[in-house]
């Protein structure tokens, strides 16, 4: 399970929790109108499972994500691994 978080300007929402990495990476681009992300999934995939999150913004408008974060005009998703507890 992983959790679509946005963040726009200073503003950070959940988009939503979604089953699968594949769904949580086309969302986060579709909410956050990301046309060239900043890493592509598989290599996301793979940060996902080293540190539990992935972070996503435009190359197109953002060098770095320092930019994408911190400016007032700064976009970016964050992907987070959610723990499933089964009974």
């Amino acid at each position: 399970m992983c959790i679509v978080t946005a963040r726009d300007g200073d503003e950070e929402r959940v988009i939503g929790v979604v089953a699968t990495f594949a769904t949580a990476y086309r969302v986060a681009k579709r909410t956050q109108q990301i046309a060239k992300p900043n890493v592509k999934e598989r290599t996301a995939r793979e940060n996902m499972k080293r540190t539990g999150s992935a972070v996503l913004f435009d190359t197109d408008q953002f060098e770095y994500q320092e930019a994408a974060e911190f400016l007032p005009t700064g976009r970016m998703a964050k992907i987070q691994r959610v723990p499933v507890i089964s009974k």
